[in-house]
């Protein structure tokens, strides 16, 4: 036998392996589409995150949506005086690395687990007053507490 025939032979069999193993192993997957139609609040989706848990979150334009794999829930923060809307138009998501879900929104918002409900931080510049306008994004620092700085747009 010479030597290249047999080294092809050796690849062909290699490719067709890889290529049956390959198969196999994407009929393991299955993709579902999420929209209003099975429970999403608002198809508008403005953030994507998943925690330790394996929950998809979404922030969209009219609340925020956890996804279990098999149902989304919806959550809504308290409608205040002030805020009587956008608070529930999340624009971004952040875990902190002690599990705990903070959104950014028309301020901040926290997901309470122990009363599985969204509350609303109060936050304050340096001169005291209450910012106005969108909080975009913002992060979380290894001592799970969320930096001072979040950009925000009037």
């Amino acid at each position: 036998m010479n030597k290249p025939f047999f080294l092809s032979m050796l690849l062909g069999l290699c490719c067709f392996c890889l290529s049956h193993a390959l198969a196999q192993d994407m009929q393991n997957y299955s993709f579902v589409h999420i929209n209003n139609e099975n429970g999403l609040s608002q198809s508008n989706v403005k953030a994507i995150i998943q925690d330790s848990y394996g929950f998809m979150w979404f922030g969209t334009k009219n609340g925020l949506n956890r996804y279990d794999g098999n149902k989304v829930k919806v959550y809504k923060s308290e409608c205040s005086p002030n805020n009587s809307q956008g608070i529930n138009s999340i624009f971004s998501l952040c875990l902190a690395p002690d599990s705990t879900l903070w959104m950014g929104a028309q301020g901040i918002l926290c997901y309470d687990t122990q009363g599985d409900s969204l509350r609303q931080v109060q936050i304050k510049t340096v001169e005291g007053r209450s910012p106005k306008g969108m909080i975009l994004l913002f992060s979380a620092v290894a001592d799970a507490t969320v930096k001072n700085k979040a950009i925000g747009r009037n």
